[in-house]
């Protein structure tokens, strides 16, 4: 009986353990590895959300993005439920080896202790003729209000465009949403001036504001800002492939 009652005692000690290891276990730098919305997966980085979560020990959490004012509140753990509240709004979640998950909206986002980049893109070089930008071209990211992400997981359609001196024609294989409404805002014919390529819309386009400038980048990457009267968006784009013979 008193072998019971001591091994009962030392489970009970470890079991009050538990919380304060894992305080001290969850503490530090967290980083945004996933998103999940519904049945779709997203890599964090691929879609632009690099964000970094720190807890800190008095209990204070600090939510930080690049180029963006940090977001402070608070966190509290209990076994392995964690609940972090910014601005009055609690998000629960699970903490689990190596992983925190925040669960809010039906969505989840997962955090590991890897640290995650953003995608880093060549400064802009001063073209020395239109014919530069002359070819076939494939796009890759697109950058919209300061983030940039892969054009693939945006779900536009992922377009290309071909570049001449008779102007700039999207395009791609099921002609996605956003090459749909590219070809409907109709541009004239490209004017190369100061190291930029620059088309502007032809009379009849969806939207007589609409143009598109053209820049290259040192890694040998086309920026095209495409400006209308909303917020610019930028697509950046490699060269084309060679058709196999």
């Amino acid at each position: 009986m008193k072998k019971l009652i001591s091994l009962i005692l030392v489970i009970l000690l470890i079991c009050m353990a538990i919380p304060t290891m894992a305080e001290e276990e969850v503490t530090g730098d967290w980083y945004l590895k996933t998103m999940k919305m519904g049945d779709q997966e997203y890599d964090a980085a691929s879609i632009g959300y690099v964000i970094q979560m720190t807890l800190n020990e008095d209990g204070s959490v600090v939510m930080a993005m690049p180029e963006q004012e940090p977001e402070t509140g608070t966190w509290v753990l209990d076994g392995d439920k964690i609940t972090v509240t910014i601005d009055d709004d609690p998000v629960e979640g699970t903490v689990s080896e190596g992983a925190i998950v925040l669960e809010q909206d039906g969505g989840e986002m997962v955090f590991t202790r890897d640290e995650v980049s953003t995608i880093t893109l060549a400064e802009v070089k001063a073209a020395e003729s239109a014919e530069e930008f002359y070819g076939n071209w494939t796009s890759v990211y697109v950058e919209m209000e300061g983030m940039v992400m892969e054009i693939a997981v945006v779900g536009m359609g992922v377009p290309s465009v071909a570049i001449s001196e008779d102007g700039m024609k999207f395009f791609d294989e099921e002609d996605g949403t956003l090459t749909l409404i590219l070809k409907m805002n109709k541009l004239d014919a490209p004017v190369f001036a100061e190291g930029k390529l620059t088309a502007k819309a032809a009379a009849d386009a969806l939207n007589p504001d609409f143009s598109v400038d053209g820049e290259l980048l040192e890694d040998g990457m086309l920026k095209l800002t495409l400006i209308s009267s909303d917020s610019p968006m930028v697509l950046y784009f490699t060269p084309a492939e060679p058709a196999a013979e």
